[in-house]
C-alpha cells in the first residue's frame, strides 16, 4: 500500500511539472502574440519560474516612454502578480536599456494604490542588459522591423536675419524621405527637398528640387556600454562623407559623454547637377552632459572642430516637458560669440499605425535659431532628418520621471 502511495505521489508531481511547463510555454507564447498584435516589433519572451524576460522594439508609439508603459500594462494583465519582469528595450534590434519590476508593483502604481515615490523605489532601469539579452537573443524575434518602409513628410523652415537693411530671409521646403532597415542595426534614408518659397537674398540652390539626406547608418554596442553609430552618405549643411558617433552613459545616470568624429567635404546642387567636393576635412565634437532630475533639465558642454576649420565651445540648456524639449545655447567659435534657441515639439499622431508601409509626418518638429549667421563658424551637420533632442532620448532618470 505504501509503495502504491509513493508511486502515486511521484506520478502526481510529474504531471504537475508537465502542466506547469505547459502553462509557462503558453504564457510566453500568448504574451508574444499579444505584443505582436499591438504592433511591437522584434519581440522575444522567455519565462523561467517567477521571472519573465521580454525584449521589444517600439515603432508604433511616437514617444518611447508611452511604448514602455503600454508594454508593462499589457504584460502584467497576463502573468501572476509575483512575477519578476525583466524587459529590454531595443532600437533597430540593438538593446538600449533594461527595466526591472515586479508585476504587482506596477499594477499597484497603475491602479492608484502605490504612489510615484513608492514606484521609484521598486522599479529599476539600467543600461547593463548583457545578462538578460544573452538569453533573449538566442530566440528568433517575432514581427521583425526589417523591410518596413516609412515615408515621412518633413517640413523645413529657414528664418534668418543676416542683413541690417532687410529683416528676415525665409525659406520653406517640403522634404519627403523614405526610411527603412534591411538588417539588424541598420537605417537607410533617402530624401528629396521640394522648394515652396525661397527668399531672393538666399542661395540660388534653394530654388531647385534637390537631394536631402542620402545615408546608410549602422548602430551597434560596444562593451561598457558604449552606444555606437557609423554613418556614410550625404548629410545636411551641404556636407557628405563619413561620421562616427559614440555615447557612453556613466554608472551615475545623471552623466553622459558623447564623442563625434567626421571626415567630410562640401556639396552643391545647381542645374540638375550635384557637385561633390574633393577637399575633405576632419571635424569632431566632444560633449559632456548632466541631467538635473528635479526639473528635467539637460545641461551639455561641448568643444570641437567645426565644418570650416574653426575651433570652439558651446553650452546648451534644455528643459524637457514630457515629449517636448525647449532650450537655449551660447557658443564661442573662431573668435566670434553666438547663441540662440532650439526646440523639438511632438506632431500627431501619437499612435503611428502598424502597416509595413506608412505615410506619416515626422514624430517631432525641431528647429534651431542662430543669432548671427553671416560668419560660417560653429557650424556642424546632422546625420539624419529626425535627429533632435526628443527622439531616441533615453536618459534613464528622464524615463523614470516621465512614467505616469
Amino acid at each position: 500500500m505504501r509503495i502504491r502511495l509513493i508511486h502515486a505521489s511521484i506520478l502526481t508531481l510529474f504531471l504537475l511539472n508537465i502542466c506547469d511547463r505547459a502553462m509557462t510555454q503558453n504564457t510566453g507564447k500568448n504574451i508574444t502574440q499579444m505584443l505582436a498584435s499591438r504592433g511591437f516589433e522584434n519581440i522575444r519572451v522567455i519565462e523561467t519560474g517567477d521571472t519573465l524576460k521580454v525584449a521589444y522594439e517600439n515603432n508604433i508609439f511616437r514617444w518611447d516612454v508611452r511604448g514602455l508603459v503600454v508594454i508593462l500594462d499589457s504584460i502584467v494583465n497576463n502573468v501572476r502578480p509575483e512575477t519578476q519582469l525583466e524587459i529590454v528595450t531595443l532600437r533597430h534590434g540593438i538593446p538600449v536599456f533594461g527595466t526591472q519590476i515586479k508585476a504587482n508593483d506596477w499594477q499597484g502604481f497603475r491602479n492608484g494604490t502605490m504612489t510615484k515615490n513608492e514606484l521609484n523605489d521598486k522599479i529599476r532601469f539600467t543600461y547593463l542588459t548583457d545578462k538578460t539579452w544573452k538569453e533573449l537573443k538566442e530566440i528568433s524575434g517575432l514581427n521583425p522591423d526589417q523591410f518596413k518602409f516609412d515615408f515621412i513628410i518633413y517640413p523645413q523652415i529657414y528664418i534668418q536675419n543676416n542683413y541690417f537693411d532687410y529683416i528676415y530671409e525665409i525659406q520653406f521646403n517640403i522634404a519627403p524621405a523614405v526610411e527603412f532597415s534591411l538588417w539588424k542595426g541598420s537605417t537607410i534614408t533617402g530624401q528629396v527637398i521640394i522648394p515652396l518659397y525661397n527668399n531672393p537674398h538666399l542661395d540660388k540652390e534653394g530654388y531647385y528640387v534637390r537631394p536631402g539626406y542620402v545615408t546608410l547608418s549602422q548602430k551597434f554596442r560596444l562593451p561598457g556600454p558604449v552606444f555606437t553609430r557609423a554613418t556614410v552618405g550625404k548629410f545636411n549643411a551641404n556636407r557628405y562623407g563619413i561620421d562616427l558617433d559614440l555615447t557612453y552613459p556613466f554608472k551615475n545616470q545623471h552623466w553622459t559623454i558623447r564623442a563625434q568624429f567626421g571626415y567630410t567635404s562640401w556639396t552643391y546642387y545647381s542645374n540638375s547637377t550635384l557637385t561633390l567636393g574633393r577637399e575633405f576635412r576632419p571635424n569632431w565634437n566632444i560633449k559632456a552632459g548632466y541631467y538635473y532630475s528635479r526639473f528635467d533639465m539637460q545641461f551639455d558642454l561641448s568643444a570641437g572642430r567645426y565644418l570650416y576649420g574653426d575651433y570652439g565651445v558651446r553650452f546648451d540648456f534644455t528643459r524637457h516637458f514630457g515629449e517636448t524639449a525647449i532650450g537655449v545655447y551660447a557658443m564661442y567659435s573662431g573668435g566670434e560669440p553666438n547663441g540662440g534657441f532650439h526646440f523639438a515639439i511632438p506632431l500627431p499622431p501619437g499612435n503611428r499605425g502598424k502597416s509595413r508601409v506608412r505615410i506619416l509626418p515626422p514624430r517631432y518638429f525641431d528647429w534651431e535659431y542662430r543669432a548671427v549667421n553671416i560668419i560660417p563658424t560653429g557650424q556642424y551637420y546632422k546625420f539624419s532628418p529626425d535627429e533632435n533632442r526628443s527622439v531616441d532620448y533615453f536618459n534613464l532618470i528622464y524615463i523614470k520621471n516621465s512614467l505616469h
